[in-house]
């Protein structure tokens, strides 16, 4: 089963807001917080941590030393940089964040998320990174819908590299995301939002139909 999360982390801009959350995420994730050098990097940042401790609360574990009544696990990274629970190989989740939000999928097979504000369609781009059918597509939308079709095909690709667990050793032109499957594996479904508003969010991975979107309160955390 596939569970999406998203929060705004707009309510992190409050100072005191920030300094309470930064308590409820494990050190490795405030060192990481702290070193971002925008702010709004760092809200982005903290919000994820946050949405990962809320998955694990509800299955009744933390990454955080001592919380009552919940099994502390740790995180590990593969290969190529993919962090997973490395105490327990039930869960698999992904991460992203982009303008005022955090997103996170947890699922029981591996799995992607990727979401971005929507941005300009770049053709020179897309004949870059892209498939010749899928800069085709472009080309034959409508100006003003080119930069969400461009958004969308993005999200999708950058979700698969990472169900896949390939990061960029994967190369963008190596597959097609204009279907439902991507890589020839029916491990792999493609589902994409055109939520938040002015975001497309995409995620990877086993599914049936359409998974529900759920919205996080991070002071609720």
């Amino acid at each position: 089963m596939m569970e999406i999360y998203i929060a705004s982390v707009e309510p992190l801009a409050a100072e005191q807001v920030f300094l309470e959350q930064m308590k409820k995420v494990p050190e490795e994730r405030q060192r990481r917080v702290l070193r971002c050098r925008q702010r709004e990097d760092g809200m982005r940042t903290l919000g994820a941590g946050l949405l990962l401790e809320y998955v694990l609360e509800h299955r009744g574990l933390t990454l955080l030393d001592s919380v009552d009544g919940r099994r502390k696990v740790g995180l590990a990274e593969g290969a190529h940089g993919k962090p997973y629970i490395r105490d327990d190989g039930g869960i698999h989740f992904n991460l992203s964040h982009s303008g005022k939000y955090a997103a996170i999928v947890v699922s029981d097979a591996e799995v992607g998320i990727d979401i971005e504000r929507i941005r300009r369609a770049r053709m020179a781009v897309a004949h870059r990174f892209f498939q010749k059918e899928e800069s085709a597509f472009l080309e034959a939308v409508s100006q003003s819908e080119a930069d969400r079709r461009f958004t969308e095909l993005w999200t999708r690709k950058e979700s698969y590299i990472k169900a896949a667990g390939e990061g960029m050793s994967l190369p963008l032109t190596a597959f097609s995301v204009l279907e439902e499957q991507v890589g020839g594996d029916d491990r792999y479904a493609l589902r994409t939002w055109d939520e938040p508003e002015g975001y497309c969010l995409s995620v990877c991975g086993r599914m049936e139909g359409k998974p529900e979107i759920v919205r996080v309160d991070v002071k609720s955390i």
